[in-house]
């Protein structure tokens, strides 16, 4: 069995209540009509726990839908945990091309350190950190 170094390639991490599509009532979704088991808090130490003996030594977080309104809200969060914990390595956020252009916050998330991409629409890549 493999035992080197792992990166999780895409994941989430959340405080339920700022992702509408988890605190709303529920509906179907292509992952089930009952996700309430998601209804709950998941941030780097329950991840780190599940990860286990595993040895994974690298992360990249992957947009989950924040409160579209506010998705610099999200990275700045992200940014925050990463550093504290050292997890996530990198992460793909949400923004639009007009949005990243727009707004000075915006322009921030866009140039934060660990952002390697955008979900949806801005193309900013930089994956030095995650493969270094």
């Amino acid at each position: 069995m493999y035992s080197g170094p792992i990166i999780d390639s895409h994941h989430h991490l959340w405080h339920w209540e700022k992702y509408p599509w988890l605190a709303a009532p529920m509906t179907p979704k292509m992952y089930g009509d009952d996700y309430s088991g998601l209804r709950q808090d998941y941030l780097v130490e329950d991840m780190l726990a599940d990860f286990g003996d595993n040895n994974v030594v690298k992360s990249v977080h992957v947009q989950a839908n924040y409160d579209p309104a506010k998705p610099v809200e999200e990275t700045a969060w992200l940014q925050s945990e990463a550093d504290r914990t050292g997890f996530p390595h990198a992460i793909v956020g949400q923004a639009t091309m007009k949005s990243c252009a727009k707004t000075s916050g915006n322009r921030a998330a866009c140039a934060t350190s660990f952002i390697i991409g955008k979900a949806s629409h801005c193309a900013v890549v930089r994956i030095g950190r995650i493969c270094a």
